[in-house]
């Protein structure tokens, strides 16, 4: 992505590793799921292994697709696999579902068009 050369993954990584967390405070990653894109087996080890150890917490946020996006929302299967690849890091990983997107109102919606 074209803002990772101005801040590189490692290094935003990094940073976030220096955040001052109690003991019951976690660090939320939100990640995005795109069919055919980032939503295989892999994908989900590497970000297991890139956030194990860490007080982290994931939101696994499916693609919520739009008339003219070349992108489209992994099926219900592909993205509970992917959420039990990372239950095997013990990290703990939420499901986002979405709400409005039969009316176009879900989350990066709102400002496509018909």
């Amino acid at each position: 992505m074209p803002i990772n050369v101005k801040y590189p993954l490692d290094k935003v990584l990094t940073y976030i590793d220096k955040v001052p967390l109690n003991k019951k405070q976690f660090i939320t990653y939100e990640y995005l799921l795109i069919k055919d894109f980032n939503d295989s087996a892999d994908d989900a080890k590497k970000l297991g292994t890139l956030l194990a150890g860490k007080s982290a917490y994931i939101n696994l946020i499916p693609f919520n697709s739009f008339p003219g996006s070349p992108y489209k929302r992994p099926n219900l299967d592909k993205i509970e696999k992917f959420k039990e690849v990372l239950d095997t890091f013990k990290i703990p990983t939420l499901i986002r579902s979405a709400k409005g997107d039969d009316v176009l109102a879900a989350c990066g919606q709102l400002n496509s068009k018909n």
